[in-house]
């Protein structure tokens, strides 16, 4: 299982979605962890997207920290 953390930065720009599309992004860290590649893959091996309706999650999948 894979660790999940959330920046400050991203914490503060979630309070500021829709409650509907909130609701969604805050089941992410627990998918992610189960499987961190599930999001698209986005030029870089570490860079990912997850798409919540029309807006996107970014995150980093560090394999050498498992």
């Amino acid at each position: 299982m894979f660790k999940v953390i959330g920046t400050n930065t991203y914490l503060r720009e979630l309070d500021k979605w829709p409650k509907a599309d909130k609701v969604i992004a805050e089941k992410l860290p627990k998918q992610l962890a189960i499987n961190p590649y599930s999001g698209s893959p986005l030029g870089y091996r570490l860079l990912r997207e997850k798409r919540v309706k029309e807006r996107r999650v970014y995150y980093l999948v560090y394999d050498d920290l498992v």
